[in-house]
């Protein structure tokens, strides 16, 4: 028997009694290859083995390798027939305690990090590389978040309270919580990406860390980032954070916050304008008092040397400027206050809408939303509102002459 045979043969053994392990070690000695597999050392206090993970395999890992990272890998015995060398090639990696959340969490914080995707801020959170600008004054706003939730309705409110009259806001439902979840938030948010809009929000209340862990779903945070549109990320409280948040533009700390951030105050807005209309007319009146003082000193000068003839050429050049800038000036106060009126229509039809809104009724059977002429008798079917949600069981058509 040749070399060659005997580690073959020794393989195929090996290869056929355990063909199915699982281990948990340290890694060593990591090396990511440029063919893309990984060759690493696992080790416990006493041992160590030569592992191997091709590409296939090790690109469903969701977090990032290296030296002194306890795992639990599966995979098959086998000897590197060249060498001799015993070893294990994985098919599957997981951190060693699974069921720990923040090790999860730190690991894929790690990964976006080597990645250049997200940079450490202090020493517990991240931020995104390459932030996009918030808009000063939003004209479209799309808010992502579930439509049947107490966050939404305190957004609607604090959005009414905020009293700014430029903007559009769009909604967009989504499940915010629950293994179905990150691939419901991510449709939503191709869909407001694809609305021409200024900014979105992504927005969930409080809850438990189980609660919002749908916001640590690493293909949610690629979504995120691969987003032209501006994003706010206004997930649960203060102390909350998730990778939303750290690979969003903004982060505010509760769903209402995130209007406060955005949103300026309508009246602090009036005031604004207000000012800069004084500030307006005390240029004007500046320069149109300037011209009457080089008016008088003409008048002067000309008086002095007794040429009637200049005096009213001068007179008339003079009166011409002060027409002409009076004219400028009434120009410029009357688009003022047509921006004005305007501001005061868009106001008022925003106004109009949010009384409108809380009358509209969307309608849901099987979770799925339906129009109303597709419903026959004997439907269960949810009523949704932007502040209530009920039952509804439909008994049938209603005749033409019941209809009103």
């Amino acid at each position: 028997m040749t070399i060659t045979e005997l580690n073959l043969a020794a393989s195929a053994l090996l290869e056929s009694h355990y063909n199915d392990v699982e281990i948990e070690g340290e890694i060593s000695r990591f090396i990511r290859h440029s063919s893309g597999h990984w060759y690493f050392v696992l080790k416990d206090e006493k041992s160590s083995i030569s592992a191997t993970m091709f590409k296939g395999a090790n690109s469903r890992v969701n977090f990032a390798l290296k030296d002194g990272l306890k795992v639990i890998g599966r995979g098959k015995l086998s000897i590197y027939s060249p060498s001799g060398n015993y070893q294990i090639n994985l098919t599957s990696l997981k951190l060693a305690g699974s069921g720990d959340l923040d090790a999860a969490f730190n690991a894929l914080c790690e990964k976006l990090k080597f990645q250049g995707l997200i940079k450490q801020k202090d020493a517990k959170t991240f931020e995104k590389v390459g932030k996009k600008s918030l808009p000063q004054f939003p004209k479209r706003v799309g808010i992502v978040t579930s439509l049947s939730s107490a966050a939404f309705a305190d957004i609607l409110n604090r959005i009414k309270a905020r009293g700014y009259f430029l903007s559009k806001f769009l909604s967009f439902d989504t499940l915010v919580q629950g293994a179905n979840a990150p691939h419901s938030i991510i449709n939503a948010l191709e869909m407001a990406d694809n609305a021409e809009l200024d900014v979105i929000i992504l927005a969930r209340g409080g809850g438990s860390k189980e609660d919002l862990w749908c916001f640590n779903d690493e293909s949610l945070a690629r979504t995120i980032l691969a987003l032209k549109t501006p994003i706010i990320s206004a997930i649960g409280h203060e102390i909350d954070y998730t990778i939303s948040d750290f690979v969003s533009d903004h982060r505010s700390i509760t769903p209402t916050a995130s209007i406060e951030d955005l949103l300026p105050n309508g009246a602090d807005l009036a005031q604004f304008i207000d000012n800069m209309a004084n500030e307006l007319n005390e240029i004007m009146q500046e320069k149109l008092n300037a011209l009457s003082s080089q008016l008088n000193y003409e008048m002067r000068l000309l008086t002095s040397v007794s040429v009637d003839s200049k005096i009213s050429v001068f007179n008339a050049k003079i009166l011409n400027s002060q027409n002409n800038m009076q004219n400028a000036l009434d120009t410029r106060f009357n688009r003022y206050k047509h921006n004005l009126e305007k501001c005061e229509l868009l106001l008022k039809s925003k106004q109009e809408y949010f009384n409108k809104a809380k009358d509209l009724v969307s309608i849901y059977k099987n979770e799925q939303k339906i129009s109303l002429d597709k419903l026959k008798a004997g439907d269960e079917v949810t009523l949704k509102s932007p502040f209530a949600t009920k039952s509804a069981l439909i008994k049938g058509d209603v005749n033409e002459s019941e209809k009103f």
